[in-house]
């Protein structure tokens, strides 16, 4: 019994060491950044089980839109439920050994479960935009290809040890880019014609995401698993941060701009065929009272 109660008493980083992992680093994650990992755990939890509570409120073509928020919340708490235990990383040699106490080392802890959870993640996030934008499907399938350049590019980029990985960085960058001009232009052209509160709804959750949150991302990259810069520590909360407003404050704020729109004819656009910009036009006017 003494011996079990010692065993329950070490933290993540003791019971899921190198041995047990396969895995080694100079530079990685101490007790803090496991913390802050089983925080951001609990809150996206918590935020699934509501938005999955929430979704019960609501009609049934309205659900969708609430279910994966959910189960955006649900793949992010289960990405960092395994980061907060120190499983999902491998050791890379990183290209700039830096001479801080807190990034000193030849090899980088890399957390390449988190780019699981990305690649999971961001087309649920996407899909909302897209239908209220009243696109349909094949607008959504063509830019989940984008966003997983976007998330893919990194995590590859993350995993080379050379000059190589500012390579993959760029395609990283055209997935952006792609997704920025999309959302932006094409998308926002269908939703001024099936909203006419199209900033609250549709126009102000774009902005930030292309403008703020998605644009964090490969700066964080950079000075994260990229270029060394930030102990992994802080690289749990710059992501961390981040995460919690592309996954679960934005899609919030989304689905209450949403009460008053009519999803059936957001939804409507599968029948149409392709329109300008490559997006799928949609049949219906979507009308805020």
């Amino acid at each position: 019994m003494p011996a079990q109660l010692y065993a329950r008493a070490r933290s993540p980083l003791e019971i899921n060491n190198d041995a047990v992992t396969g895995s080694s680093a100079d530079i990685h994650i101490t007790n803090r950044g496991s913390e802050f990992y089983w925080g951001l755990t609990a809150v996206f939890a918590i935020g699934a089980i509501l938005m999955l509570a929430w979704a019960q409120l609501q009609s049934l073509d309205r659900r969708f839109y609430h279910k994966t928020v959910a189960l955006s919340c649900l793949v992010m708490a289960m990405t960092y439920f395994t980061m907060a235990s120190n499983l999902g990383w491998v050791g890379i040699a990183v290209e700039w050994v830096r001479e801080g106490e807190r990034v000193a080392g030849a090899t980088r802890q890399i957390f390449w479960v988190r780019y699981i959870g990305w690649t999971l993640s961001f087309p649920l996030i996407i899909s909302n935009l897209y239908f209220t934008a009243g696109l349909s499907w094949p607008s959504i399938s063509n830019a989940t290809v984008f966003a997983w350049f976007f998330v893919i590019g990194r995590l590859l980029g993350a995993l080379v040890a050379t000059t190589y990985k500012w390579g993959y960085f760029v395609f990283c960058l055209i997935g952006y880019i792609y997704l920025s001009f999309d959302l932006l232009i094409p998308a926002r052209s269908h939703a001024v014609k099936t909203l006419n509160a199209v900033f609250t709804a549709y126009t102000l959750p774009v902005i930030i995401y292309v403008g703020l949150l998605w644009i964090l991302y490969p700066i964080a990259w950079g000075v994260s698993e990229g270029g060394n810069y930030i102990a992994p520590d802080s690289e749990a909360v710059f992501y961390g941060v981040i995460d919690l407003f592309a996954f679960m404050f934005v899609p919030i704020y989304s689905l209450v701009t949403l009460r008053k729109v009519d999803v059936k004819n957001l939804r409507a656009g599968e029948k149409r065929g392709t329109g300008q910009g490559g997006v799928t036009e949609g049949d219906g006017d979507a009308r805020i009272d």
